[in-house]
């Protein structure tokens, strides 16, 4: 009887099974731990890389009938308007940094090298979990042990990250006449608190025919730059310049130089968006002295701070006259009046490098900047004390003579808040006279806009007229490309203006001469 080429018992079947069970086992776990390793390496490049979480905006107030879900549509709406404001702000910080630090820098101003770095935020709804492929590995490797691990790799591994926005609708005001905010918190990614604000309705506002959605989206622009200008001040590096390097300078010096500076661009990009969103200037103000007050020792012989500082403060004191609080509006204009004091001091004590003649000149128009905005904020608050004092040193010491467009037109301001709280006819022809040098000397469409609606400038009544008239002149010269006016034709031509301003009107108006003149 013939034998089988091939008999297995029972235990051989056993063997085998057990040879194969071990061997699917073991193929499992190296899966397991290359699952592992690829998730640790992803978990760590996802740490490292910069994250935008926007969370979905709270639902209004359940108070308000029919409301629920409103604020959740608006989600993607804020995400789309932070992620175009970030551009917009980003242009913005460029040119700050370009046109007015790192001239500071050239003039060693300021110790330390600048850049605003290109970063691009992905924005999201949730933050990414950088762990989920480590866990899956983990609970099939080991189970029991998974949750430990992963604890301990995540204290291992860095921490996430970039920045969570939150934001949140509220209500104020009895019902029938409620006004509505917006709150926003920005946080880093682990938590810590960055900057919180809640942006208002203006007061006035008349929202008949308009739903709680519709009145939200008022919010969302101002909202979105509030973040957008946070995000991009963050970008912002600083190194030691090159000639004033030194090998013991600590890391702990250098950041905290990097940070006073993030600070202060954070607080000049504020300033701007006060312009902008002239509504908000109240809260966007209050963050911008906040981070001002916090820009310390590193910067300590720097005049931007303390100009800038006076410039938020003056646009505060414009607001609260605005709102009619006027005990507010005195002391931020007093406020501002005393930043533009230690402005100018610091130029004094720390002008630079400022050794050749063009540079010395500008330096001259900067300081006398300073001071005039420093009278002008004194004659504004309407303080008699310091209205008196600053009516003297008027009169005993004018403005320079300037040929800086920016000197000119503040130089304007000075005199029209002098025409209309200490002489209107020793100072309002000067004031026509520098506004028509200012805008004539300029290079910017935009100065032109700013001197149509200039809250600064509205004692010059049918300026409007006036700057028109002079706009012609200048939109001709600049097309035909045509040379920068000599003194006495620009003398020409304001005094032109003005007289056929006085002719439109029908009314005496001031006629600048050149002994009047500065």
């Amino acid at each position: 009887m013939a034998q089988p080429l091939l008999a297995f018992s029972i235990d051989d079947v056993g063997a085998l099974a057990d040879t194969i069970s071990k061997a699917t086992l073991a193929a499992a776990a190296v899966v397991a731990v290359v699952v592992i390793l690829v998730g640790l390496s992803r978990a760590i490049r996802d740490r490292l890389r910069q994250q935008l979480v926007i969370s979905d905006t709270a639902p209004l107030p359940a108070a308000i009938a029919g409301s629920e879900g409103e604020a959740l549509t608006l989600s993607p709406w804020l995400r789309q308007r932070v992620q175009a404001a970030l551009a917009d702000e980003a242009a913005a910080a460029r040119g700050i940094v370009d046109d007015v630090f790192q001239r500071d820098v050239r003039l060693q101003r300021l110790p330390t090298e600048i850049a605003i770095t290109d970063d691009t935020e992905a924005i999201t709804s949730a933050a990414k979990d950088t762990m989920a492929t480590v866990a899956n590995g983990l609970r099939a490797v080991a189970p029991g042990q998974a949750d430990g691990i992963l604890g301990a790799l995540s204290s291992a591994l860095p921490n996430p990250r970039g920045c969570l926005v939150q934001t949140a609708p509220l209500l104020r005001g009895e019902s029938g006449n409620q006004r509505l905010g917006l709150a926003i918190e920005l946080h880093e990614l682990d938590g810590s608190p960055i900057a919180a604000t809640t942006l208002w309705e203006p007061p006035g506002i008349d929202p008949a025919g308009q739903s709680w959605q519709e009145r939200l989206v008022t919010l969302i622009e101002p909202a979105a730059h509030w973040v957008a200008l946070r995000l991009v001040a963050r970008r912002l590096r600083a190194t030691p310049a090159r000639s004033l390097r030194v090998p013991w300078l600590s890391r702990r010096k250098t950041l905290a130089t990097r940070l006073e500076l993030q600070r202060m661009l954070a607080a000049a990009l504020t300033l701007d968006a006060m312009k902008e969103y002239a509504d908000h200037s109240l809260a966007f103000g209050a963050e911008a002295l906040d981070d001002l007050s916090q820009v310390g020792t590193a910067l300590r012989a720097y005049h931007r701070p303390a100009s800038i500082r006076g410039a938020v403060q003056e646009r505060l004191g414009f607001a609260y006259r605005v709102e009619n609080v006027e005990a507010k509006a005195r002391r931020a204009f007093l406020d501002a009046s005393e930043s533009w004091g230690e402005a100018e001091q610091r130029l004094v004590t720390n002008p630079g490098d400022n050794a050749g003649s063009a540079t010395a000149t500008e330096l001259a128009d900067e300081r006398e900047r300073q001071r005039v905005r420093r009278l002008k904020c004194a004659l504004l608050s309407g303080d008699p004390a310091a209205t008196a004092v600053a009516a003297e040193e008027l009169r005993d010491q004018p403005p320079k003579a300037a040929s800086d467009s920016s000197t000119l037109y503040a130089i304007a301001c000075l005199y029209s808040c002098a025409a209309e709280r200490v002489e209107s006819a020793a100072y309002l022809p000067l004031a026509w006279a520098n506004l028509g040098r200012a805008l004539l000397a300029t290079t910017e469409e935009l100065v032109w806009d700013q001197a149509r609606a200039d809250p600064e400038l509205a004692f010059l009544t049918d300026r409007q007229r006036f700057v028109d008239d002079l706009n012609h002149t200048w939109a001709v010269r600049r097309r035909k490309k045509a040379p920068p006016l000599l003194s006495a034709e620009t003398e020409a031509i304001v005094m032109a203006a003005v007289t056929r301003l006085a002719q439109l009107t029908r009314t005496p108006a001031p006629r600048p001469t050149e002994n009047d003149a500065v």
